[in-house]
C-alpha cells in the first residue's frame, strides 16, 4: 500500500513539480471544468476549517527566463530550486473533509520505519496533519508545502523532500 502511495506521490513531483508558482500560472483545466492552482506555500497556521498560507515563488533551473528576470544563477540553485518569496502577505485558503495531507514523518513521529517511502503519510485526518505540524518549532515548518486548490477549496497539500 505504501508503495502505491509512494508511486503515486513521485508521478505527482514529477508532473507538478514546475506547476507550483504564482497564482498568475495556474491552468484551467478546460473551459468547462473548475480551474486547478497549483500553490507552493509556507504553512503559518492551520484553523478549524482553513489553513493560512505564505504563498512563495518556487524555481526551478528549467526556467531560465523566470531565472534571467531575478537574475538567478546557477549558484543561486545547488539544488535545482529557488524559492523566491519577496513579502510575506498571508492568505487563507479553506479546507474540506475530503482535503488530502501528505507529509514525511522525518522525526519518526508517527511510524517506527527507516525506508523513505515507509515515512510518508497520506491522510484526510485534519487533526492528524496538525500533530505533524506541532512537531516544528512554532508549529511552522521552514519549507514550503505544494497545494492544489480548486473552487476555492484546497483539494491537496504535499510535503516535497528538498535536498
Amino acid at each position: 500500500m505504501r508503495k502505491t502511495v509512494l508511486l503515486w506521490i513521485m508521478a505527482a513531483l514529477t508532473v507538478g513539480v514546475t506547476a507550483c508558482g504564482s497564482a498568475e500560472k495556474a491552468e484551467a483545466v478546460n473551459e468547462s471544468e473548475s480551474e486547478v492552482k497549483s500553490y507552493c506555500a509556507y504553512v503559518v497556521s492551520l484553523g478549524t476549517d482553513t489553513i493560512e498560507v505564505d504563498i512563495a515563488e518556487y524555481i526551478t533551473d528549467e526556467d531560465t527566463d523566470r531565472m534571467r528576470e531575478l537574475n538567478l544563477t546557477e549558484g543561486d540553485m545547488p539544488d535545482g530550486y529557488y524559492i523566491y518569496n519577496p513579502d510575506e502577505t498571508t492568505e487563507t485558503l479553506q479546507l474540506t473533509k475530503e482535503t488530502n495531507y501528505t507529509f514525511i514523518d522525518w522525526g519518526r513521529d508517527f511510524v517506527d520505519a527507516d525506508l523513505y517511502e515507509d515515512l510518508l503519510i497520506s491522510t484526510t485526518s485534519r487533526e492528524l496533519f496538525r500533530s505533524y505540524l506541532k512537531t516544528y518549532r512554532d508549529s511552522r515548518p521552514g519549507m514550503p508545502f505544494f497545494l492544489e486548490v480548486e473552487d476555492e477549496t484546497v483539494k491537496s497539500i504535499l510535503e516535497k523532500p528538498f535536498m
